[in-house]
Formats: C-alpha cells, sequence, structure tokens
C-alpha cells in the first residue's frame, strides 16, 4: 500500500509538473499576445495621435484658405467696384470732350459773328 500510495504520488506530481508545464507554456503564450497587443496599442495610439495632428493642420490650412477666399472675394469686389467707377469717369470724360466740342463750336461761330458784325458796322460808318 505504501509503494502504491508512492507510485500514485508520484504519477501525481508528475501530472501536476506536466500541467504546471502546460500552464507555463499558456502563460508564456498570453504574455507574448499581451506583448504584441500593447504594441500594436501603442502604434495605433501614435497613428491616431498623427491623425490628430494632420486634422488640426488641416484645419488650419481650411481656415487659412477660407480667409484668403473672404479676402479674394473682398479684392475681387473692389476691383469691380473700380471698374464701375473707371467706366463712369470714362463716360463723364466723353461727356465733357462732348461739351468742349460744342463750345469750342459756339465761340467760333460767336467769333464769326462778331466779325461780321465788325464787318457790317464798318460799312455802315462809311460815308
Amino acid at each position: 500500500a505504501k509503494e502504491q500510495g508512492k507510485a500514485e504520488v508520484e504519477e501525481m506530481v508528475t501530472k501536476l509538473e506536466k500541467a504546471g508545464a502546460e500552464q507555463q507554456v499558456k502563460i508564456q503564450d498570453l504574455q507574448e499576445k499581451l506583448a504584441k497587443t500593447s504594441k500594436a496599442s501603442a502604434e495605433a495610439t501614435d497613428h491616431l495621435q498623427g491623425m490628430k495632428m494632420a486634422k488640426e493642420r488641416l484645419e488650419r490650412d481650411l481656415d487659412r484658405l477660407q480667409n484668403k477666399e473672404d479676402s479674394s472675394d473682398s479684392l475681387r469686389r473692389r476691383l469691380r467696384e473700380t471698374e464701375d467707377g473707371r467706366k463712369t469717369l470714362e463716360n463723364q470724360v466723353k461727356r465733357l470732350e462732348i461739351v468742349e466740342r460744342r463750345e469750342t463750336k459756339l465761340k467760333d461761330e460767336l467769333q464769326s459773328k462778331a466779325q461780321q458784325i465788325q464787318q457790317m458796322a464798318e460799312k455802315i460808318l462809311e460815308p
């Protein structure tokens, strides 16, 4: 009975050692998986941080472009207003040129009439 008990104990110790070794292998596998998962998580966190920074940079660029667009719209509007003002001034210059031509024509006619009057006065005053 003692021998049988000893054999059973040795068998149990062998089984426990085998189970312990299997558990040790499982623990090592789980530790490796945990390390891989931690590494993947850290990489994902780094990637996410990079994406956040890229998003912020794109948002700043978008704001800058919208401000430029607003500025461009303002410049286009001012350019249109300036162009409208230029056209108005050109029209006024054309009207002034027409008025100047009329004035010159009227002065010429007035001078011609004055000469005719002078000539008639001279004829009337001749004896």
